[in-house]
C-alpha cells in the first residue's frame, strides 16, 4: 500500500512540476510574441507613414519635370495625407522608444533635422526635392532597421 502511495505522490508531483514549467514557458513565449507583434505593427505604421509622406513630394516633382500642374483637388488630397503622415512620423519619433529601437528613433530625429533644413532652400522645387531625398533615405534606412530588429533569433529559425 505504501508503495502505491509513493508512486502516486511522485506522479502527482511530476505532473505539477511539468505543468508549472510548461505554463511558465508558454507564458514567456506569449509575452515575446506579443512584444514582437507590437514592434512589427509600429514599424509597419511608420513605413506606411513615410511612404505616404513621399507621395506629396513625388507628385510635385513629377509635375515640375513634366511641366504640368497638379490639380487643386489632388493638391488638397496630397497635403492632407502629408499632414497625417507627418503627425504619425512625429508621434513615432516622440513615443517610439517604447516599441521602436533606438536606431529607428535616432533616424527619425535626423529626418526631422533634414526636413527643417529643406525649409531654408531658395526655391519651391529645391524644398520639394530636398524633402523627397530626406524622406526616401529615411524610409530605406527604417526598412533596414526594421528588418534587422524584427528578425527571428537563430535558435528560433531552426525549430
Amino acid at each position: 500500500m505504501l508503495e502505491y502511495l509513493q508512486t502516486a505522490l511522485v506522479a502527482t508531483a511530476s505532473a505539477i512540476v511539468g505543468g508549472v514549467l510548461t505554463a511558465s514557458l508558454a507564458h514567456g513565449r506569449f509575452k515575446k510574441e506579443w512584444w514582437w507583434q507590437q514592434k512589427a505593427t509600429a514599424y509597419s505604421k511608420l513605413i506606411f507613414a513615410l511612404h505616404e509622406s513621399l507621395q506629396f513630394s513625388e507628385a510635385h516633382m513629377n509635375g515640375f519635370e513634366t511641366g504640368s500642374e497638379i490639380s487643386t483637388e489632388r493638391d488638397i488630397e496630397l497635403r492632407g495625407k502629408s499632414r497625417q503622415s507627418a503627425q504619425m512620423i512625429n508621434q513615432a519619433r516622440d513615443t517610439g522608444v517604447f516599441f521602436l529601437g533606438d536606431r529607428a528613433v535616432e533616424r527619425l530625429r535626423i529626418l526631422a533635422d533634414e526636413q527643417d533644413k529643406s525649409k531654408n532652400t531658395s526655391s519651391w522645387f529645391d524644398h520639394i526635392e530636398s524633402d523627397y531625398n530626406a524622406t526616401s533615405s529615411c524610409l530605406k534606412d527604417i526598412m533596414e532597421i526594421a528588418r534587422t530588429e524584427l528578425a527571428a533569433p537563430w535558435y528560433v529559425r531552426f525549430f
